[in-house]
């Protein structure tokens, strides 16, 4: 079996192959029962079918760093909830065992190999994490200042923060680039390392977006420059700040905007692209496990509109960690934050 039918193997199995795999681990340690109950016995299913799912993304696109690094992700999760790392071992030599043995000994040559190396990368010890709020960046005091006001639920200090920050004479793109974007990854590790819980990051990310709203009226333009984009969130993505920032970047530029946002059916774009004329698809995801829902919407686009295609731009947290990813997808360009999404979209858009 190939690499590609075997990662789609995984992926299309992978509820199934988690609920028998949790059952084997929980078979031969009766004391999970004792200690966990039944929603422990859930978790742990959800926690290996998501193992399940990036190992198969990962061996979709040859990329067995991908797999590590989640690995290394899953590492520094259990360790915050205080979760023995020797039972995220045991559940993945599980993994390894049942993959080879029973469901897919034709891939083994593959499963064996990346398992393996995995269950040895999660001796190694925690890398100490550095934060995103850069003492060499102009706005720390702020960022920090806002940071600070947002986790402890002050919104009235936070916005005030950057109301100030305004009449004092910066600029939405200094805000958005050195203010709510180092704020936002801060706000995903310190969630993360669980010092923050599930509320307060949403309280955050709820706060940074109406703010965002509010600052709208100093960026809109009454003009346009001809050029028009889509911003979509494919799938089941969910992240859309960075996409709504890159939206609001190519607003600032005089481009016509059509913000389709996030969790939309593939379908649904497909459908909606028809119907409008634009130079340039911006395509926003934070999970690597979504790469499937961003290659899948590039190929619909370009089979709907053929040589009416536009240019496909793609960013977000994969594709900053791996350079040549858009390439591997079929994507025409990647662009790391919202100011540089512009530089490459005008270099996209001008080639033509």
């Amino acid at each position: 079996m190939d690499r590609v039918n075997l990662a789609l193997s995984i992926e299309k199995q992978k509820s199934y192959y988690a609920r028998l795999i949790t059952h084997e681990q929980w078979r031969a340690h009766p004391r999970l029962a004792e200690l966990y109950g039944e929603e422990g016995f859930v978790k742990t299913e959800k926690d290996t079918e998501s193992h399940l799912a990036y190992l198969a993304q990962a061996l979709a696109l040859d990329s067995p760093q991908m797999f590590f690094d989640y690995l290394d992700w899953v590492k520094v999760l259990f360790s915050s909830l205080g979760f023995s790392i020797e039972g995220l071992k045991e559940n993945l030599a599980l993994i390894r065992d049942y993959l080879c043995v029973y469901f897919l000994p034709e891939g083994a040559p593959y499963l064996e190999q990346w398992l393996t190396l995995g269950i040895g990368l999660l001796e190694k010890p925690l890398q100490a994490q550095s934060s995103f709020l850069d003492p060499a960046n102009p706005f720390h005091s702020i960022a920090n200042q806002f940071l600070n006001a947002l986790l402890q639920g002050d919104r009235l200090t936070a916005f005030q923060l950057i109301q100030d920050a305004i009449a004092a004479g910066a600029s939405v793109r200094d805000l958005y680039l050195q203010v709510f974007e180092p704020c936002q990854k801060e706000i995903g590790c310190l969630w993360h390392r669980k010092q923050v819980s599930i509320a307060q990051e949403h309280f955050c990310t709820a706060s940074i977006q109406l703010l965002m709203a509010q600052l709208y009226p100093l960026i809109a333009r009454p003009s346009c420059n001809g050029r028009a984009m889509v911003a979509v969130c494919p799938g089941n993505e969910l992240h859309e700040i960075g996409l709504r920032m890159v939206a609001d970047f190519f607003q600032m530029e005089g481009w016509h905007i059509y913000y389709l946002g996030q969790n939309t059916p593939i379908h649904a774009i497909v459908e909606y692209m028809d119907k409008i004329d634009v130079d340039l698809m911006a395509i926003s995801t934070t999970l690597p496990t979504h790469i499937w829902d961003v290659e899948q919407l590039i190929h619909a686009v370009r089979k709907s509109k053929g040589d009416d295609s536009p240019k496909i731009l793609v960013g977000g947290l994969p594709f900053n960690t791996y350079p040549d990813l858009w390439q591997k997808i079929g994507a025409d360009g990647f662009a790391s934050n919202a100011e540089q999404a512009v530089v490459v979209a005008n270099r996209l858009v001008n080639s033509n």
